[in-house]
């Protein structure tokens, strides 16, 4: 895709598992790229995003920087804070102070459980980027965290652009694809909860989008947009699309999410609707099934003596 061409982008968060695909999307497209990880501009520290920032002067800013351990924000909940919602804060004031687009990345994990929201169904339809979020005392600490880093966005950065994800692996960070061909192939049980339901997102193509988003420019309006790879599944069912295209042989058992025992409550249900995105860039993500086939080729590739 071309068409940035002249334009200075600059990634926090850039050196991880959506940051690496992003950065080369973009770069593929003509812009001129700046990527740092929290070794190199920790968001946390407002003088830092200020210095970073005036130095390389971007037109855009892609803010991908987050405390994404979802259980260990439960006891962690003051550091993942800093980042999650004061270091956005500071990467959007920091945006509007020197004129600069600002897309900030979220989750669909600042939605509530239906059972835990008055008035709220549970729903037979995708998340749409009007239903209401929260409330904060029904999500984890990690929805929590990054529910109030939109907040602070919109407020430092009001013509910011929210895009929520969610369920994201990749090629360039550990993620659920990975544990799960780890355990299977070393022959290990594997208990995969099959009570929660979400789109599983693939990074190169959560990288893709984001670049028509770029692209698209801000002239649309919209504040808050989901992308995730269409469709949905339960963590079961990824688990189990993914050992069969590995073509291996393994039993995956269902469980409950009591069961699973994990310290952070997920959402049952969290599928996010796209339409907004593919009514902005006219752009429709792939069915996930597709998504997961194209990320297990490339595994295979890679794993293949040269």
């Amino acid at each position: 895709m071309a068409g940035l061409n002249g334009l200075r982008v600059w990634v926090p968060g850039g050196t991880g598992l959506l940051g690496t695909p992003l950065v080369r999307r973009l770069r593929e497209s003509g812009a001129g790229v700046r990527a740092d990880g929290a070794a190199t501009c920790d968001i946390t520290r407002a003088e830092q995003v200020g210095t970073v920032a005036e130095e390389f002067a971007p037109h855009v800013v892609i803010n991908g920087a987050a405390f994404t351990q979802v259980d260990a924000c439960e006891s962690r909940e003051a550091e993942a804070m800093a980042v999650n919602a004061d270091g956005a804060g500071h990467v959007a004031a920091t945006s509007r102070r020197i004129g600069a687009r600002l897309i900030h990345i979220s989750t669909d994990y600042v939605f509530a459980d239906p059972s835990d929201s008055p008035g709220d169904a549970r729903p037979h339809r995708a998340r749409r980027v009007d239903d209401v979020t929260g409330p904060p005392e029904a999500l984890c600490a990690y929805g929590r965290t990054k529910l109030a880093g939109e907040q602070r966005v919109l407020q430092a950065h009001p013509e910011a652009l929210i895009v929520r994800t969610a369920w994201l692996y990749g090629h360039d960070g550990p993620g659920f694809p990975q544990a799960i061909l780890r355990q299977a192939r070393a022959g290990g049980p594997l208990r995969v909860v099959n009570d929660q339901t979400g789109s599983p997102t693939y990074s190169e193509d959560l990288a893709d989008a984001l670049v028509r988003l770029v692209v698209a420019g801000v002239d649309h309006g919209h504040r808050v947009l989901h992308v995730t790879n269409a469709g949905a599944c339960t963590w079961w069912l990824f688990a189990r699309t993914v050992i069969d295209l590995a073509g291996l042989e393994a039993t995956v058992e269902p469980i409950t999410s009591a069961q699973a025992g994990r310290a952070a409550r997920r959402p049952s249900w969290s599928v996010l609707d796209n339409s907004v995105y593919q009514q902005i860039t006219a752009h429709r993500m792939r069915d996930w099934r597709d998504a997961v086939v194209a990320f297990m080729k490339r595994e295979a590739d890679a794993r293949r003596p040269v």
